[in-house]
């Protein structure tokens, strides 16, 4: 009886009347003070909260790219996830949004005294080495090849593929790249299956899709041409705009991956390139890492306050 009246003057404590919230805790105890952090501990001394930082317990820190999660001093730290290397210098092995990518970054496939539109494409026939395929010459003013870094312009300058930084503060456009490096994961991917698609109608959806990945990716790093603001809405900061025409375009290529899912679907492809299976595969692929970054597009849009010019 005496155990129950000390727990319910423990919770009139915490709680107070009609449920409103008291300003003191149980001395002794973390009853009132618990701040939902496993890496603190928290308890009541003298009739106040203390949260020490923790050591140890398993938390999560919300980043889809670490693994094996835990506190350390009060932080939640988690250890970042080993892709395995493809084999091609061309291309940087990332985790992006939880699963493991090859990047194309073409820039590498251009001597450096030399301009070019070159492609870090391993999957094409005549590749070399490294995982390039040569690409047309450029003159000085045209874009060339890119360089995986969304913050960067990519411009012959001097007879050479130059990367001039588009913002003096970096961290303005800093916030997109990830989403920069999944688009330009995902075309590479488009590239691939573009290389082996066996039947017509398959490489026309591939290649639709291909190229609005090159526009995604175009977008984020400041490439493509954002439309006026909408009369009485406050202009986005260049970073929401990059993120805001991105998603735009994505839609469309989210329509193209349904209309790729039902073609590779008939029975008639599905005879042409012996069953399906494989390219069935890959198109599930593809369509999971558009979710994904449409998922990161939009969470761009939510924050507030990012992208200062």
């Amino acid at each position: 009886m005496a155990r129950a009246t000390l727990a319910v003057a423990a919770l009139l404590l915490v709680v107070g009347p009609m449920g409103a919230r008291a300003t003191i805790c149980v001395e002794g105890t973390a009853i009132g003070c618990d701040d939902g952090d496993p890496c603190t501990i928290d308890r009541c001394v003298g009739f106040h909260c203390q949260h020490q930082p923790a050591t140890g317990p398993a938390c999560n820190d919300r980043d889809p790219c670490t693994q094996d999660d835990r506190c350390d001093a009060g932080r939640c730290v988690g250890t970042p996830v080993v892709c395995p290397d493809d084999g091609f210098s061309c291309t940087d092995e990332a985790c992006v949004g939880g699963h493991c990518e090859s990047i194309p970054i073409d820039a590498r496939c251009v001597p450096i005294n030399a301009c070019a539109s070159a492609t870090c494409s391993p999957q094409q026939s005549g590749h070399d080495a490294a995982g390039c395929t040569p690409g047309p010459a450029r003159t000085d003013g045209e874009e060339c090849a890119e360089d995986g870094d969304a913050c960067t312009d990519d411009v012959c300058a001097g007879a050479r593929c130059t990367h001039p930084a588009v913002f003096a503060d970096r961290a303005s456009c800093v916030a997109v790249q990830a989403a920069f490096q999944l688009a330009l994961a995902l075309e590479g991917d488009a590239r691939a299956m573009l290389a082996t698609a066996a039947v017509a109608s398959v490489a026309a959806r591939v290649d639709t899709i291909r190229s609005g990945l090159d526009r995604v990716a175009r977008a984020l790093a400041g490439k493509e041409t954002s439309p006026r603001a909408t009369p009485g809405r406050l202009a986005d900061t260049p970073g929401r705009a990059r993120a805001r025409l991105a998603l735009a375009i994505l839609r469309s290529v989210n329509v193209q991956v349904g209309a790729l899912r039902r073609t590779v679907a008939l029975p008639s492809v599905r005879a042409a390139v012996g069953g399906g299976a494989d390219v069935a595969t890959h198109v599930r692929a593809l369509a999971r890492g558009v979710r994904a970054l449409r998922a990161e597009l939009r969470r761009l849009l939510r924050v507030r306050g990012f992208f200062v010019p």
